[in-house]
C-alpha cells in the first residue's frame, strides 16, 4: 500500500486535521489506481518472490512425503543402501535448489532496475546475487537434515556436492531451454547483447575487462561477477524483457559466440 503517513500525522494536528482527512478521502477516490498501486520498485519481482515460495513449499513436501522410507534406509545395516539414500536426498536438493536460485536471480534482477548502477542499492542487490546460490544450498541442506533426522549434516554435504558437481552443465529448469527459447529467438538476444557491448564499447570503455580471468559464457552464468557486467545484462534485459538467466542458458546451450568482433561492429555502425 501507499504510504499515508503524512495524512495521518496532518490529521492529528489542530482543528485542520478534519480538512485534511477530507482531502485525503477525495485523493482516494479521485486517483484510486495511483494511490493503491502499492510500492512499484516491489511489483516486478513479486511474481518470481512467489515462485521461490511455492519452490521452497514443494521441496519441504516432498521430503515429508519420503521421510519414513528415508529414515529406514539410513538406518539400514547396508552401507550401498545409504549410500543411495544420500544419493537420492542430494539429488532432490539440487533439483529444487535450481529453481529457488533461479527465481531469486530473476528477482534480484528486476529490482536492480530501479536504481543507478552507482546506487548503493544497486550494489547491495548485486552482493545480494553473489551469495543466492551458496545461501540457497545452505540453507536446502539445513532443511533436509531437520526434516530427515537420520540424516548426518556431514556426509548429506558431501554428497550433495558430489552429485552438484557432476551436474554443473544442468539446465536452470528441467532442462527445457529450447522450450523456452528457439535458437531463432537467442541469435534476437545474441544480437541485442553485442549491440549493448557496441555502446559500451563506443563509450571508451574496454570490454577485455568486462569478463575478469573467466570466459564470456562463464561471465554471464555467474550473476554479480562485476557491477559493469551486471549492469550490462541489465540492459539487455530492458531491451528484451527476457529472462536474464534463460538468455544466458540459451547463449550456452546453442554454443554462440558472445563475444564482440569486428564484424559485428559493422552491424551497428
Amino acid at each position: 500500500m501507499a504510504n499515508r503517513n503524512v495524512f495521518k500525522i496532518l490529521s492529528s494536528v489542530g482543528p485542520g486535521g478534519c480538512i485534511v482527512t477530507f482531502v485525503e478521502k477525495i485523493c482516494h477516490n479521485v486517483f484510486y489506481d495511483a494511490y493503491e498501486q502499492g510500492d512499484p520498485a516491489q511489483a516486478p519481482s513479486q511474481e518470481f518472490q512467489e515462485k521461490a515460495k511455492q519452490t521452497r513449499q514443494q521441496f519441504v513436501e516432498e521430503l515429508f512425503e519420503g521421510r519414513g522410507r528415508f529414515e529406514r534406509q539410513l538406518q539400514s545395516l547396508s552401507e550401498a543402501t545409504q549410500e543411495a539414500t544420500y544419493k537420492e536426498l542430494s539429488e532432490i536438493i539440487l533439483k529444487y535448489k535450481v529453481r529457488v536460485v533461479k527465481a531469486e536471480l530473476s528477482r534480484l534482477a528486476r529490482e536492480r532496475l530501479f536504481y543507478k548502477s552507482t546506487s548503493v542499492q544497486y550494489k547491495r542487490l548485486v552482493e545480494a546475487a553473489r551469495r543466492v546460490d551458496a545461501d540457497t544450498t545452505d540453507n536446502l541442506i539445513k532443511m533436509t537434515n531437520h526434516i530427515v533426522k537420520m540424516a548426518k549434516l556431514d556426509k548429506l554435504t558431501a554428497e550433495f556436492g558430489a552429485v552438484a558437481g557432476s551436474n554443473v552443465g544442468l539446465d536452470m529448469e528441467d532442462q527445457n531451454i529450447e522450450s523456452r527459447i528457439t535458437q531463432a529467438r537467442a541469435q534476437e538476444l545474441l544480437h541485442e547483447w553485442k549491440k549493448v557491448l557496441f555502446d559500451y564499447e563506443k563509450e571508451g570503455n574496454d570490454l577485455s575487462t568486462l569478463f575478469g580471468g573467466s570466459g564470456a559464457e562463464d561471465g554471464l552464468l555467474n550473476d554479480g561477477s562485476s557491477l559493469e557486467l551486471e549492469n550490462l545484462k541489465d540492459k539487455l534485459f530492458i531491451s528484451t524483457g527476457e529472462d536474464q538467466l534463460d538468455t544466458w542458458e540459451a547463449f550456452k546451450h546453442y554454443s554462440l559466440n558472445t563475444h564482440l568482433n569486428e564484424s559485428d561492429k559493422q552491424n551497428f555502425i
